[in-house]
């Protein structure tokens, strides 16, 4: 299992061994309405992201919608959930938040690097 923590607090897991579900959804993005078709994973993040942002799936979407590069706004979506929880590791310095480390408190953070508590320079 994969476990990525939003700024929020939030956790967004997949299981990896889960074979892909892919859904078509109806969304209503500014007053029209549209279907996107995602992965059940990345809906699943998208709402985790909304909401540790303080806004509504809504406004979030219309925000992707008014951003997005590609014609399609599935792959939009797919690509914004990337790269919000890159640059949230990318924030961290790359440390696996879901190790309960904080990684603004240099001690834990030393020993995230170093392999864990009994680091690896320490008898193991």
């Amino acid at each position: 299992m994969t476990d990525v923590i939003a700024s929020s607090g939030r956790v967004c897991e997949e299981t990896s061994m889960q074979p892909s579900t892919v859904k078509k959804r109806s969304i209503g993005i500014a007053g029209r309405r549209t279907s996107v078709s995602l992965e059940d994973a990345f809906w699943k993040c998208l709402r985790d992201i909304a909401i540790g942002r303080g806004e509504t799936l809504s406004s979030l979407l219309v925000k992707i919608e008014a951003d997005r590069q590609s014609a399609n706004l599935s792959s939009a979506i797919r690509l914004f959930v990337l790269r919000y929880y890159r640059d949230e590791l990318d924030r961290r310095d790359g440390l696996l938040v879901s190790l309960g480390l904080d990684p603004s408190n240099p001690a834990e953070s030393a020993r995230s690097r170093s392999g864990g508590p009994h680091g690896r320079g320490e008898g193991h």
